[in-house]
């Protein structure tokens, strides 16, 4: 059996500025989400935007 990972990568409003945080919410969160899950490693994806952070979870199979 397989292990499974979470994997979490984000900015927020600490780590980038308002104008990266607002490029990265206006894009296609269908797309995006759409393209991960098309990875063989991918298992799941997640796309959480607020006007704080950005943040993109995924799980993965540990092999």
């Amino acid at each position: 059996m397989k292990d499974k990972r979470i994997v979490l990568i984000g900015v927020n409003h600490k780590t980038a500025p308002v104008e990266l945080r607002e490029r990265l919410a206006a894009t296609d969160n269908d797309e995006i989400l759409r393209r991960l899950t098309e990875l063989p490693s991918v298992n799941e994806a997640f796309f959480l935007s607020t006007c704080n952070r950005v943040e993109i979870i995924t799980t993965t199979e540990d092999e």
